[in-house]
């Protein structure tokens, strides 16, 4: 299945192997569920998946993936192992409230992964990125625990490098995600001075502040 994101199924295993990941697993913003497919597989997860976009839910035809929005997840409190948003959080409509719905679910314990386009500054989004320093320091405030931190900008080279080659243009990159999503996750019109990459994991912690 084709991956539309920097790092691939590379990525998706650094992150899962941070956190120990395990059980039953919830991928927010899950797309064709490709990530949920290699995760199975490689570790025997339990999959579950929700997309915003109801011609990718059809598009994937798996009875574990729903049409649901990140910031209104129709499950039961700490009901999974651990959630994963994969270059979503940032163009979700209010990521902090996405970060709320995600630790509703997990279970004490659970592991939450992230992965982004990232800027610094002073704002937790701008333009499809995320400034990772704010956003560690807010996951510390809803309680839970940083694992891993990492700078992933040499993933983005070689991913926007693979696209040029493979596609001849950004634009073009665009169309065919939205061909075989029904969406685009990446804003390929954002300013390329100042994006990069990143990964960030964490862990809700037995006694949460939220």
């Amino acid at each position: 299945m084709t991956v539309f994101r920097p790092g691939g199924y590379e990525l998706t295993k650094k992150a899962a192997e941070s956190v120990s990941l395990h059980g039953k697993v919830l991928d927010i913003g899950c797309g064709l569920g490709a990530s949920l497919e290699y995760l199975a597989g490689e570790l025997g997860i339990e999959p579950h998946g929700v997309d915003l976009s109801e011609e990718t839910v059809r598009k994937a035809g798996k009875s574990y993936i729903v049409c649901a929005d990140a910031c209104a997840l129709p499950f039961a409190d700490e009901s999974f192992d651990a959630c994963m948003l994969e270059c979503v959080l940032s163009i979700t409509d209010d990521p902090e409230k996405a970060i709320d719905e995600a630790y509703r679910v997990l279970k004490k314990g659970g592991a939450l992964i992230i992965s982004t386009l990232t800027c610094g500054g002073d704002k937790l989004v701008d333009r499809g990125r995320l400034s990772l320093e704010i956003l560690g320091e807010l996951l510390t405030a809803k309680g839970f625990e940083i694992k891993l931190i990492s700078d992933e900008n040499s993933l983005l080279r070689s991913f926007a490098a693979k696209l040029i080659f493979e596609y001849g243009s950004f634009a073009a990159y665009a169309e065919a995600a939205r061909a075989e999503l029904g969406s685009c996750a990446l804003d390929c019109s954002m300013p390329a001075q100042g994006t990069g990459y990143g990964l960030l994991t964490a862990i809700k912690l037995q006694e949460g502040k939220t």
